[in-house]
């Protein structure tokens, strides 16, 4: 099957059910328009990389990637971050202050003294939160004695507990008061990875915890988080108010009061990001390395391929027809024709296209783990434990199935 080209003109060859696209002139290579990052923390991320992130990589070529080493960058971020929680306690302070103050019926002392609560309400300290069910190692012993041993390799820390979830990706956190560290793994995706695949997954995954991002520890990640949201409530959707006459006259200096604070807000945040920003991409390249030792540079190069093949993923339109959407992702993943395959390989190799904001692009991650010497891996998973682990993992195929085909049900208005 072939159709014509929409840039050049010539025939295209067409894989049934992948995306038409030109070898010759590279139209539709990448057919989605990349997500808008979320949020304000995202939006500077993304700014911060297209400035910084060239220049970062052309150092680290000339080096080892070792592990970031806290320095007055990272020092001057963590104060930035302590400001944040020292001016959510100064509105709660001052609300308290001007509410218990108060001389008789006085509205706007009442208003004002509830919004400055309400702001330190918004910025409260907040926490990851489990949703989902968090297993334990009786639970999946085959996969936790995977974790543990790539946990000694990278010279981690225990995982506490695996949240299984539908998506296409996995991801490490510390969740709770108690600071639990939880492995988010997306089954879809490593089902659809070799073994020496899943190794490199975890082993970048965890090197998280080992890789001296300071963006990444509680303290900060709750002061951005907190600071976030206050710019969120304080950012008017318009300067100018909708409203005519008197009242829009009236609104207007509040507009600009609000803007003022909420642009002062966004400074905040980008000085704590920017400071933050080439430990947290070094941290990223030197989980990388570790993928790259625990597995092998092939594995761990393949790793970003089945990554970026999320993208095919996500716009399988027959996932609400299938009795096994699982089972239908990972045969779709693991049998990519030829031709998808090598879009994919020059997706990865685009300026600019990166998983997501908080990595490097992908083309600098694949050209600095090909600069480095290839050595035998430190973790082999052998063919009988990744079934096993297949095995421990096959109960969870219906009901993470069943949520697939609900959100795809749900996204296209069903």
């Amino acid at each position: 099957m072939a159709v014509a080209c929409g840039g050049c003109g010539r025939a295209v060859e067409v894989d049934p059910g992948y995306t038409p696209w030109c070898a010759a002139c590279g139209w539709n290579l990448k057919p989605a328009r990349p997500r808008a990052p979320d949020g304000a923390v995202g939006r500077i991320r993304v700014q911060l990389g297209r400035r910084l992130g060239r220049g970062l990589y052309e150092q680290l070529r000339r080096q080892t990637v070792e592990r970031p080493v806290p320095g007055l960058a990272t020092v001057a971020a963590v104060a930035l971050a302590a400001a944040v929680y020292a001016l959510t306690l100064f509105f709660a302070w001052l609300g308290i202050v001007t509410l218990t103050n108060l001389r008789g019926a006085n509205f706007f002392g009442v208003l004002f003294g509830v919004l400055l609560l309400g702001l330190a309400w918004v910025m409260r300290p907040r926490l990851p939160a489990l949703e989902d069910p968090v297993l334990r190692r009786h639970e999946l012993p085959r996969l936790f004695a995977l974790l543990e041993r790539v946990a000694r390799a990278v010279r981690a820390g225990p995982v506490h507990g695996v949240v299984i979830t539908p998506e296409y990706n996995a991801g490490y956190s510390t969740a709770g008061w108690r600071r639990q560290r939880i492995l988010f793994l997306g089954l879809p995706l490593f089902l659809a990875l070799e073994r020496q695949e899943r190794v490199a997954l975890l082993g970048h995954e965890l090197g998280h915890s080992v890789n001296g991002d300071a963006g990444r520890k509680s303290f900060v990640v709750a002061a951005v988080t907190s600071g976030a949201q206050l710019f969120e409530v304080l950012e008017p959707d318009d300067l100018m108010p909708s409203e005519e006459g008197i009242v829009g006259l009236f609104k207007l200096p509040f507009r600009v009061v609000q803007l003022g604070m909420a642009r002062a807000v966004l400074a905040l945040l980008y000085a704590i990001l920017l400071l933050l920003f080439r430990d947290g991409q070094r941290a990223e390249y030197y989980a990388d390395a570790l993928a790259a030792r625990l597995a092998g540079r092939r594995a761990a190069l393949a790793l970003m391929e089945r990554l970026h093949a999320g993208e095919s993923v996500s716009r399988m339109t027959w996932l609400g027809e299938t009795p096994d959407p699982i089972d239908a992702i990972v045969r779709k993943v693991r049998s990519m024709p030829a031709r998808e395959i090598e879009r994919i390989r020059r997706v990865e190799r685009l300026e600019g296209s990166a998983l997501d904001d908080s990595h490097p692009p992908t083309l600098y991650r694949i050209e600095l783990l090909q600069s480095r010497p290839d050595r035998p891996p430190a973790v082999v998973l052998s063919d009988g434990e990744s079934a096993a682990i297949d095995a421990e993992l096959e109960r969870f195929r219906e009901p993470i199935g069943r949520r697939l085909v609900d959100e795809y049900l749900a996204a296209v208005g069903h």
